[in-house]
């Protein structure tokens, strides 16, 4: 089976939660971040930190994308 590949890009602290968390925060609302809807179970991603300009990965997305509004 194929698996998408994409690339994610967010700032340093979103990044900290997402390894303390496991989970990845986007604002599907904002158009350079609307691709994280696409992502599926199985796809890979890798993850851009802007203030490290650099990039960490590659992670296996365990599902699709879902809306929660608490912090």
């Amino acid at each position: 089976m194929l698996s998408n590949f994409y690339i994610f890009a967010t700032h340093l602290d979103n990044f900290r939660i997402f390894l303390r968390h496991g989970i990845y925060a986007a604002d599907a609302k904002v158009p350079d971040q609307r691709t994280i809807l696409s992502a599926k179970k199985g796809d890979l991603a890798l993850i851009w930190i802007y203030e490290l300009k650099n990039f960490f990965g590659i992670f296996e997305v365990e599902g699709r994308a879902f809306y929660d509004d608490t912090d």
